[in-house]
C-alpha cells in the first residue's frame, strides 16, 4: 500500500512549495562551489545545488518532449546536477580522508554524517538546513 502525504511528512518529508533558491543562478554556484573551501561553505553549497538540480529536472515534466521549452529545462537541470556532482565528490573525498566507508552505489545515506554535522538533515529528497 502506498503510503500517503500525512505519512511522507510524518516521516521527516519536506514538500517544496516553490523554487529553493530563487536569486541562485548557475553561473553564482558554480563560481561558489569552485571556491568551497570548509566544509560549512561545501555543505552549504551542495545542498543548494542539489535541492535545485531536483526542482529544475522537475520542471522538466512542465513541457512537451522535445520542444524548445523542455530542451532548455533539461540543459538547467543538467548543468545543476553538473556542480551538485561536483561537491558530490567533494564531500565524498572528505569522508574518505576521515577513514569512512563509502559504498560505491552512490547513496545518498553516505553523505548524512558530513551534512548532518554541517546542519542539514535530509527532508526526503531535499537537504533542509536545521534552524534549532
Amino acid at each position: 500500500m502506498d503510503k500517503n502525504i500525512d505519512d511522507f511528512l510524518e516521516d521527516g518529508g519536506v514538500l517544496m512549495d516553490g523554487d529553493p533558491a530563487p536569486d541562485m543562478t548557475v553561473e553564482k554556484m558554480r563560481v561558489l562551489a569552485e571556491r568551497a573551501s570548509t566544509e560549512e561553505e561545501i555543505a552549504d553549497a551542495f545542498a543548494v545545488a542539489s535541492n535545485k538540480a531536483f526542482w529544475s529536472e522537475d520542471a522538466e515534466y512542465d513541457y512537451e518532449e522535445g520542444t524548445e521549452k523542455y530542451v532548455q529545462a533539461c540543459k538547467v537541470a543538467e548543468d545543476w546536477f553538473e556542480i551538485s556532482d561536483m561537491l558530490h565528490d567533494k564531500i565524498i573525498t572528505i569522508l574518505k580522508a576521515e577513514g569512512l566507508s563509502i559504498p560505491n552505489d552512490g547513496s545518498i545515506e553516505a553523505l548524512y554524517p558530513f551534512m548532518e554535522r554541517n546542519g542539514y538533515r535530509d527532508g526526503r529528497g531535499w537537504w533542509i538546513k536545521d534552524t534549532d
